[in-house]
């Protein structure tokens, strides 16, 4: 039983920490090679990123991109990890408004 629980455990651990890595359904997880404090800096760098995946983003303006007719919310968390702590950007996809 208490294999049981332990597998349970670490499935769940990895289920929430690919959450917060920024892998759920639909978000682009974009890694950046330096740390930007300008804002504008880091959009460029984004979209310069997105154009060496071979995806095609415009930026509209308060954190929103429109990827392939889709519109993608720019968000990004502090990771830390062997010492370090970096910065990930993530795309998330938001639904569409009816």
């Amino acid at each position: 039983m208490q294999i049981v629980i332990t597998i349970a455990f670490v499935v769940i651990i990895i289920f929430v920490a690919n959450f917060f890595m920024g892998y759920g359904k639909g978000n682009i997880p974009v890694d950046l090679d330096e740390d930007y404090t300008n804002f504008e800096d880091l959009l460029t760098a984004v979209q310069q990123e997105l154009v060496n995946q071979d995806i095609k983003a415009e930026y509209q303006g308060a954190k929103i991109f429109l990827i392939d007719g889709k519109t993608y919310l720019l968000n990004y968390r502090y990771v830390s990890a062997v010492g370090f702590i970096s910065k990930r950007i993530i795309l998330e996809r938001q639904k569409a408004i009816a």
